[in-house]
């Protein structure tokens, strides 16, 4: 076992230490540019990439679909078990298969990319393929513009290319390399038991071994990873304000762009978590809360500004009215509307979710296996015989823990949308489990030392923050330790 080189010490701690003044004039007015500029480019960029999707061919996607169809790969059926006994979601699959398909002869990529036609479910589909052999043209079932539907990027050219099985297998092999990378990223900042609460979890107590079934979920959870990572290993290399607020915002952007409003609440407490664990190192305290306050309000800005743009663009094509009646419509009934099987009662949603985890084959064996495992950490380094140079720092744990409750804030304010789709919504619960167990096990040093405030420059001269500290050579030491020791058990 590889023992992990220590941090390094840290100096005296100057009256600036856990504390932090917070970005200048100067800083605000960065931060504030590099929102403008985000609020303009991200909208434009995800518009870019659809019209980009729909450009692909429709008609060797179609004749993929007859393939698919004879061979009973696309049926008329809604829901499946799989072997073990999760819910398959080939309802959405069959829209998200379907997007870009039925356009009106002479309807150009602009408008059909944000009109974003589909075929409809399962149902529909099939009947359309039939339709489509006997001689008839594809119509589209109805305008599905409610979302980004930035899976397509991927899905459409795979699609034409491998067909149905195809896109699945190609997308499951991504979203495993991606968690692989991911996990790997943490470890080696945070040590491999860090990792391995962190991310297995989601792994072994929700159905993420058959999200490559349904490849529409399979790219809303590469989104979630992906975003995260990126928010991770960006704050890493500097923990500035603008920086937090600039990863969390492209991230967030990204979740609503690819996901089909699967596991949003996950990616929105994940993001913060790791811009907590990358910013620890640094910050401590106050200076540790604001950014993952940051974190936590330009996550949910990038995501609501993202999609409110999607309806804009809508307006633009298809008339503000109807999408303003069929917008309000839905966020009415997604947040408390009346339907079977939903309680309006305050905690209902919570409570499903969380039972629906608990039901899952190994999650009572998984919550053992973590309170062992934080127990053995604790007591390990309350008796000096775990890693060396890990600070406690229960405050900060505690604040590290905190994006946990993200999903359970998520799950009161969508209460009909998280208990009609209590089956795979649940996974955020898996997420946040493994958010409390890593803010347990987590490998923090000392902070790096501050220096006092009349000792440092007004602004930081790349990003224009007062208070960033990714040039001091305290923090250059520490990134370069970081980035050459090996995962330690501890």
């Amino acid at each position: 076992m590889d023992v992990a080189e220590p941090p390094a010490a840290a100096e005296a701690p100057s009256p600036a230490d856990g504390d932090d003044s917070g970005p200048s004039t100067a800083g605000w007015i960065t931060l504030l540019l590099r929102v403008a500029i985000l609020m303009a480019a991200l909208p434009a960029m995800g518009l870019l990439l659809v019209v980009v999707a729909d450009l692909v061919p429709s008609k060797p996607i179609v004749d993929h679909l007859v393939e698919d169809q004879s061979s009973g790969r696309l049926t008329a059926e809604q829901y499946r078990q799989s072997p073990y006994g999760n819910q398959i979601d080939e309802f959405t699959e069959c829209i998200g298969t379907t997007v870009g398909l039925g356009n009106p002869i002479g309807t150009n990529p602009l408008e059909s990319a944000i009109r974003s036609p589909t075929l409809g479910n399962c149902e529909t589909t099939t009947e359309n393929i039939s339709t489509y052999l006997a001689g008839d043209g594809l119509e589209r079932e109805y305008d599905y513009y409610r979302y980004w539907h930035g899976y397509a990027v991927i899905s459409r050219p795979l699609l034409a290319v491998v067909g149905l099985a195809g896109t699945r297998l190609v997308v499951t092999m991504a979203l495993l390399g991606v968690m692989a990378g991911i996990a790997r990223s943490v470890g080696r900042r945070h040590g491999a038991v860090t990792a391995a609460v962190l991310f297995l979890p989601f792994v072994l107590t929700t159905d993420f071994i058959d999200l490559g079934t349904e490849f529409t979920h399979a790219i809303g959870a590469l989104a979630v990873l992906g975003s995260s990572w990126f928010a991770f290993e960006y704050a890493a290399r500097g923990t500035s304000i603008s920086r937090i607020a600039t990863a969390s915002m492209i991230a967030g952007a990204l979740v609503v762009f690819a996901d089909f409003l699967t596991m949003p609440p996950g990616g929105w407490a994940l993001c913060t978590a790791l811009i907590g664990l990358a910013a620890v190192g640094v910050h401590r305290g106050r200076a540790l809360s604001a950014r993952l306050g940051v974190a936590t309000v330009f996550w949910a800005f990038g995501y609501g500004w993202m999609w409110l743009s999607k309806w804009v663009l809508a307006g633009l094509v298809a008339g503000f009215g109807t999408v303003r009646d069929n917008i309000s419509s839905q966020v009415q009934l997604r947040v408390d509307g009346e339907q079977v099987a939903v309680e309006q009662r305050w905690l209902a949603s919570i409570q499903r979710n969380v039972e629906t985890w608990w039901e899952m084959p190994l999650s009572r064996f998984v919550l053992v296996a973590l309170v062992l495992t934080c127990g053995v950490v604790v007591w390990r380094r309350s008796t000096g015989s775990g890693a060396p140079g890990v600070d406690v720092r229960w405050t900060d744990r505690a604040l590290l823990a905190t994006p946990a409750a993200l999903p359970l804030l998520w799950y009161e304010i969508l209460r009909n949308h998280s208990q009609v789709h209590y089956w795979f919504t649940y996974r955020s619960v898996a997420i946040a489990l493994g958010i409390l167990a890593a803010a347990v096990v987590a490998r923090i040093g000392p902070t790096s030392p501050v220096a006092p405030a009349h000792q440092r420059s007004a602004t930081h001269p790349r990003t224009g923050d007062a208070g960033d500290r990714s040039d001091h050579p305290a923090e250059r030491r520490r990134s370069s330790i970081s980035s050459a020791r090996t995962t330690a058990w501890l």
